[in-house]
This record gives C-alpha cells, sequence and structure tokens, in this order.
C-alpha cells in the first residue's frame, strides 16, 4: 500500500511542469523556534534555530544549524536554570531534484527533503535555593540525527519550514530527544 501511494504521489506531481526551486547553487536561510523535548519527558519546551543549507546539486546540500533553548525547572525549592546550545553541521538529500522530477509541478513550489545532522551539543547548567547557588555544571555530548523537512516556497526567494529532529548523544548514554522545528526563510 506503502509503494502505491508514493507511486501515485510521483506520477500526479509529473503531471505539470516548473522550475525547481531548491537547485544547485542555490543558499537558503532558514530561522525558527523550536519545540524540544517532544521525545522525552513530554515537557515542550521553546528554543530557536538557524539554519543554512547550500545546493551542492540539484538532489544534495550541504549546510550548517544553531539550535539554542534554555528552560527554568523548579522541584520542591531548588530551581534549576539549563542553557542548551547546538551547532552542527548538514548534509541533505531533496528527491524532487532526481531527474525526471525535477521539472515537475511539486518541484516548483515544495522541498522535501532529509538531512543528517552531526555535532556537539553543549550545555550547562545552576542550580541555587532562594538567592544561593548550590550547584553548576556543564557537559559537551556528540550528536547525531536524521531530520526529515520541508520548505514551501511563496516565490523564488520566501519560503516557510519545517523540520522534525531526532537526535541521538552519543557519549551521553545514547540519550535521545526530538524536536519540531517551524519558521520562515529566504532563498538567494
Amino acid at each position: 500500500m506503502k509503494k502505491v501511494l508514493i507511486a501515485l504521489l510521483v506520477v500526479s506531481t509529473m503531471a505539470f511542469a516548473e522550475e525547481l526551486k531548491f537547485r544547485q547553487g542555490i543558499n537558503a536561510i532558514n530561522a525558527g523556534i523550536t519545540l524540544n523535548n517532544l521525545l522525552n519527558e513530554g515537557d515542550v519546551r521553546p528554543g530557536m534555530i538557524f539554519v543554512y543549507d547550500r545546493g551542492l546539486s540539484n538532489m544534495f546540500s550541504i549546510g550548517a544549524e544553531f539550535n539554542y533553548f534554555n528552560y527554568t525547572s523548579v522541584v520542591a525549592l531548588i530551581e534549576t536554570r539549563s542553557n542548551y546550545l547546538t551547532p552542527a553541521g548538514r548534509f541533505g538529500f531533496h528527491p524532487l531534484g532526481i531527474p525526471g522530477l525535477d521539472g515537475t509541478k511539486a518541484a516548483g513550489i515544495i522541498d522535501p527533503y532529509v538531512v543528517f545532522a552531526a555535532g556537539v551539543n553543549i550545555d550547562s547548567w545552576t542550580s541555587s535555593l532562594g538567592s544561593t547557588e548550590i550547584d553548576n555544571d556543564s557537559d559537551v555530548n556528540f550528536v547525531w540525527g536524521f531530520k526529515p523537512g520541508i520548505r514551501f516556497f511563496f516565490n523564488e526567494k520566501v519560503n516557510i519550514w519545517a523540520e522534525l529532529n531526532n537526535q541521538f548523544l552519543v557519549n551521553g548514554g545514547n540519550h535521545r530527544s526530538g524536536y519540531l522545528a517551524i519558521g520562515a526563510g529566504i532563498a538567494f
């Protein structure tokens, strides 16, 4: 059944030809908000993300991203403030850039993709009891993950964007976390 649905999607997108929006040489910069911690406790924590992708070809891209969020939690009388910064490199596959699909109507409007990202997660936290600091620490972990995403182009330059992250912290005990990123961007 899944193969039939994929075949129908491919055939239906080939009905109308249009220029490929994400292509070789394009630079795409996206910024947005993240809803962090979706795969763990379910306590959603908002953050910020900035992404840069460069089209190496019509099918592949390379880029970088920076994700930041912080939150405060209170247990009993102890307040803990945490900060997370994750710079990472990205390598993406854009299936509508495949020869034969690159002239479809869908390729002129949307850019679905899958990204492999790897980087470091830098976190720090401070715990306090009232105005007295009682503990603080920081940690750096290697992170990697796959991210399905999509860009919807309004025109040659303006797009909206969404990406679902599922990342793994390698030296943090194979901890898994995830977030949904949504935002807007420009292409040039």
